[in-house]
């Protein structure tokens, strides 16, 4: 009896770690890329006030729109796995082990996902301020 309740709250302890840590980890995705995408626009904004367009503020913009796109994808993003209610009332103790153990692999899988693709749209609004800074670069080292 001893083991099973050791188990039990080894179990119960990783759980309420690891859906802290996705809730967290997804959390802090949305706004980071929201951030991001809202800082490169404002190096676009700026850039486009110039009279002289050129290429580089064609690539900012797609990229910035790709950008854009993803944040509105992470923003979007729900948490998949989750145990209700009803499943805890009518399910006996290893239906609700074996379920909560999916959802919570299930949101940490999906944080790490989550978490890559934000690296790439910070990638993406980086690119996108770069471009957008280019041309004023050349001109003052003409």
């Amino acid at each position: 009896m001893e083991d099973s309740a050791a188990k039990f709250h080894v179990l119960h302890a990783w759980l309420e770690r690891e859906e802290a840590h996705s809730r967290h980890v997804l959390g802090n995705t949305k706004l980071v890329s929201t951030f991001s995408a809202t800082l490169a626009a404002t190096f676009l904004a700026t850039a486009m006030t110039a009279d002289d367009h050129s290429s580089w503020d064609f690539a900012a913009g797609v990229a910035l729109g790709f950008a854009v796109l993803i944040t509105l994808v992470l923003i979007a993003e729900k948490r998949k796995g989750s145990v209700d209610r009803s499943t805890i009332d009518r399910g006996d103790v290893s239906v609700v082990h074996e379920k909560a153990m999916t959802a919570a692999q299930d949101n940490k899988d999906q944080a790490e996902r989550a978490q890559n693709v934000m690296v790439f749209q910070v990638f993406l609004c980086l690119l996108s301020c770069g471009c957008a800074v280019v041309p004023s670069l050349i001109e003052h080292v003409r």
